[in-house]
């Protein structure tokens, strides 16, 4: 006999703790993408691209790593940081969830935009192996501070919520 019956359905309030984790997360990675645009469009237009470049010319860490990217990376990590923190301190208990969308969202953002620079950048003065080989370090090393600190800040934010006293919001 087939029943009818929905023994796993989801109570409103799971539903509901759901749509808003999924709404935060996706919030926060739009805001995100939109962050690594704007740097990206500033930092590749001539003049601030041939000033940072020249300040950082021919250094590289262990020959892969400019350290012109490593100082984009920090600037963009820095300006990320508050969004991975309200991520966390609004979604609480599915803080994780929420931050994993968002750095999806980034990190393909992010993704794009190396593969617009690089696609701009090859040259016949270059290597196609050792640019491509450098846009790859340099979004690892984006990936790498997405990871530790969007996970670590939004775990601070969630933390920050629970502690705190008098929550005027939600609990979720």
């Amino acid at each position: 006999m087939i029943s009818t019956s929905r023994d796993h359905r989801y109570t409103p309030s799971q539903h509901s703790n759901m749509m808003s984790v999924l709404k935060h997360g996706f919030l926060a990675g739009a805001i995100l993408a939109g962050i690594v645009i704007v740097t990206t469009t500033i930092f590749t237009t001539p003049v601030v691209s041939n000033a940072l470049f020249s300040t950082f010319a021919s250094s590289y860490l262990f020959g892969l790593l400019y350290q012109g990217n490593i100082v984009i990376s920090l600037i963009v990590t820095a300006l990320c940081t508050p969004v991975y923190f309200f991520t966390g301190y609004f979604t609480r208990k599915y803080s994780a969830f929420a931050c994993l969308i968002a750095l999806a969202c980034f990190l393909f953002v992010d993704g794009c935009s190396y593969l617009v620079i690089f696609s701009g950048s090859v040259s016949r003065y270059t290597s196609f192996k050792y640019t491509l080989v450098i846009y790859i370090f340099a979004f690892l090393v984006d990936l790498f501070l997405a990871l530790i600190v969007g996970f670590g800040v939004t775990g601070i934010g969630a933390a920050f919520r629970q502690n705190q006293q008098g929550k005027a919001f939600p609990k979720y």
